[in-house]
C-alpha cells in the first residue's frame, strides 16, 4: 500500500535504499519511496547513471522486415503504377477507382477496404478535404 502524504527522505534512507531510474523510485529493504521529487543533480551525486545505457530496441529489432501482408502488397503496387509520391498525390476518387477489381487471396475488396486503402496510399495532409464550409453570407443571392 502506498501513501497518498508527502514524506520526507532521510539521510539514512538515501544511503541504505537504491535509486531505480526506470520506475524513478527509491528501494529500501523494508520499503519504497515513489514519485520522489528531487533534482535530478541530487540524485545523481548518490547514484551516478550508468554509463552506457542499455540499447533501445527499435521496431525494426522486433519486427521481421521480410515480412509483408497482401493489402501492404497491393498498397506497393498501387504506389508504383501511380506514381504516388511526396509531390504527387492523385484525388481519392482516382486510387479508389484503381483499387476496384483488384483481389486479395482471390476474394474481391470491399468498398470499405477499398476507402481504407485509397486514404493510407496517400499522405495524411492530402486527406484532408478540400470542400469549404458554407455559411449565410454565401447562400444570400442578390
Amino acid at each position: 500500500m502506498h501513501s497518498r502524504c508527502y514524506t520526507r527522505i532521510t539521510s539514512n534512507q538515501w544511503m541504505e535504499g537504491t535509486y531505480d531510474w526506470v520506475k524513478d523510485s527509491l528501494d529500501l529493504p523494508n520499503g519504497q519511496f515513489i514519485d520522489v521529487q528531487v533534482p535530478r543533480w541530487t540524485v545523481e551525486a548518490f547514484w551516478p547513471p550508468d554509463p552506457k545505457p542499455p540499447p533501445e530496441v527499435g521496431v525494426a529489432d522486433i519486427v521481421d522486415a521480410a515480412f509483408t501482408t497482401p493489402y501492404l502488397e497491393l498498397m506497393q503496387q498501387a504506389i508504383a503504377e501511380l506514381g504516388i509520391s511526396a509531390a504527387n498525390q492523385p484525388k481519392k476518387d482516382t486510387v479508389m477507382e484503381w483499387f476496384r477489381g483488384r483481389t486479395v487471396g482471390g476474394l474481391p475488396l470491399s468498398e470499405n477496404h477499398i476507402c481504407y486503402l485509397a486514404s493510407f496510399v496517400r499522405l495524411p495532409h492530402c486527406q484532408k478535404g478540400g470542400n469549404r464550409k458554407w455559411s449565410a453570407a454565401s447562400t444570400k443571392r442578390p
